[in-house]
């Protein structure tokens, strides 16, 4: 336990983090065992099926992974924000498998979601992320340049900066 990061606040990343730990370290089944065991605990929780259906995705089980993705999708198709991640897993497995009219209605759903529920997260609030037509993107961080007190003061002024706006 002491290899996680504990600083996230979503008690569904910690859980996700053990079952991509346990796949990392070689041991399928026993990730197999970890997700299926929450499911069981949780069977509506839209990021433990999302996370299990990534692990069977990655690991190259895209009809597994789609078989739980469908056996989840809401009747109906809501576009309520809980569903935004069952929604973007699956147009990526139907990508997987080719079939793009799919795909592209699961991606058009999973917009909706972030369009019409009042739950959606501003994301673009933040400045780490932006929309582009490739989906969500972390921006990187840009720091700003330190001034030390013998550099040029960036006012222009000539001096340097311990002489001038860097005074004290």
């Amino acid at each position: 336990m002491d290899l996680f990061s504990w600083e996230r606040s979503d008690p569904d990343e910690y859980k996700d983090d053990i079952g991509m730990a346990l796949k990392d370290s070689g041991n399928h089944q026993a990730a197999v065992q970890w997700y299926e065991d929450w499911l069981m605990e949780e069977p509506d929780n839209g990021n433990c099926i999302n996370a299990y259906a990534f692990m069977l995705q990655i690991e190259g089980d895209i009809d597994g992974a789609l078989r739980l993705v469908e056996a989840h999708l809401p009747e109906g198709e809501p576009t309520a924000w809980k569903y935004n991640n069952l929604y973007l897993r699956a147009g990526e497995l139907y990508d997987a498998i080719g079939d793009t009219d799919k795909a592209n209605h699961y991606r058009d759903l999973e917009k909706a979601c972030c369009e019409t529920d009042s739950d959606f997260p501003a994301f673009n609030e933040f400045e780490h992320f932006s929309d582009d037509e490739d989906g969500w993107k972390l921006k990187p961080v840009v720091k700003e340049k330190k001034i030390y007190p013998n550099d040029p003061c960036p006012c222009g002024s000539g001096k340097k900066y311990k002489k001038c706006c860097g005074k004290v």
